[in-house]
């Protein structure tokens, strides 16, 4: 049976795919610097799915003691996960014109 944190990363996992497909979706539809925010975020999200598939192989999972220990990692991982979702993820999906205009001026007036 399953634990509460295998259960937890595997949702975590399932989210970060999703994630990961939203983002390539958008590979070639954004200009150079949008875009890299986007490969920004791919990469991060990545390594955390990578980090999650290692975690769910990890013998030491079961063990009680370090049940803590994993509970911290994943709770660092869900953050970033749902920080990526709710601010970048978001961001980058509803892009426009206009958002390429305003951040080039706020680029000039705040690197000057």
């Amino acid at each position: 049976m399953a634990s509460l944190l295998q259960n937890l990363l595997l949702d975590l996992k399932r989210r970060g795919d999703w994630i990961l497909g939203e983002l390539a979706a958008l590979d070639g539809k954004l200009p150079g610097d949008f875009d890299a925010h986007r490969k920004d975020a791919a990469k991060r999200v990545s390594r955390t799915v990578n980090w999650i598939e290692h975690t769910l192989r990890d013998p030491d999972l079961a063990n009680p003691k370090l049940e803590p220990n994993f509970f911290r990692d994943f709770k660092r991982a869900s953050e970033l996960v749902v920080s990526i979702e709710d601010t970048s993820l978001l961001i980058l999906k509803r892009f426009s014109a206009e958002d390429r205009f305003l951040t080039a001026l706020l680029g000039q007036v705040f690197l000057h």
